[in-house]
């Protein structure tokens, strides 16, 4: 007969993200997304911020 051990570490990885300000953080990715999309709109490169141009250059196009 085999018997279930408890590991400890996904209770605490569980207590650790219902422990994360979700409310902040979707306030934060709300302001950065709409920086993002300001900076777009103006043609502002330097202010989209590295991963937009990341993903807006030429090679990343060719992946597509």
């Amino acid at each position: 007969m085999t018997t279930a051990q408890a590991v400890g570490a996904v209770s605490r990885e569980a207590a650790e993200w219902h422990a994360i300000d979700w409310r902040a953080i979707n306030r934060n990715v709300r302001r950065l997304q709409v920086r993002i999309v300001q900076a777009t709109k103006e043609r502002r490169v330097a202010r989209m911020g590295i991963p937009m141009v990341a993903t807006s250059s030429d090679s990343a196009l060719h992946i597509r």
